[in-house]
């Protein structure tokens, strides 16, 4: 079953994000420790007014067991969406190194990040919250977008079997990704 993220998921989802954020995680976060960026992240998580708070995700429940999670903001609302991130770093004396990943000028429904729990995937549960954001983005009447790693292409051909098409390259943090998008009709 799908639904949207409550308060109490915080710690499963963000177990979950992980698998798809690598190092991502500790650039938001501002730690190197493991333990100590979801303590962080879990608190974004339950608050409000970020790309990772609850009103942003997405949950696949299956047994009363969060295996799922996607996380999807409107791309207008993407510099924003950092702001508490950015303001956290540099109130610890760090030098935020956040880069808006989605294209801001058009405004998309963009997939910041998706996992599965690795017990559960070839099961159709990535499709089906893939889906769910995409009647998301029907409702909205704006196009579904994403960025896939330029060196995963079994991902990437994924992606176009759902109906992404690829629209150009971009470069975050020294890494190359693909950027892809869904039109709706």
């Amino acid at each position: 079953m799908i639904r949207n993220a409550t308060k109490n998921d915080a710690k499963r989802v963000i177990e979950l994000l992980n698998l798809a954020m690598d190092n991502i995680a500790f650039t938001l976060s501002g730690a190197t420790d493991i333990k100590i960026s979801n303590t962080i992240l879990e608190e974004f998580f339950r608050s409000t007014n970020n790309r990772l708070s609850y009103e942003n995700i997405l949950v696949f429940e299956f047994k009363n067991e969060v295996i799922g999670a996607i996380c999807i903001y409107e791309s207008k609302m993407a510099k924003e969406l950092d702001i508490a991130f950015i303001n956290r770093l540099k109130s610890l004396g760090i030098e935020p190194n956040i880069k808006v990943e989605c294209d801001t000028q058009n405004n998309e429904l963009y997939i910041d990040s998706i996992a599965v729990d690795e017990n559960h995937r070839g099961k159709g549960v990535a499709k089906q919250l893939i889906e769910a954001s995409f009647l998301r983005a029907k409702e909205l009447g704006i196009n579904l977008s994403l960025l896939v790693d330029e060196a995963k292409s079994d991902v990437k051909s994924y992606y176009k079997r759902v109906g992404f098409k690829p629209c150009g390259n971009k470069e975050i943090l020294n890494h190359k990704y693909i950027y892809m998008i869904k039109e709706i009709k």
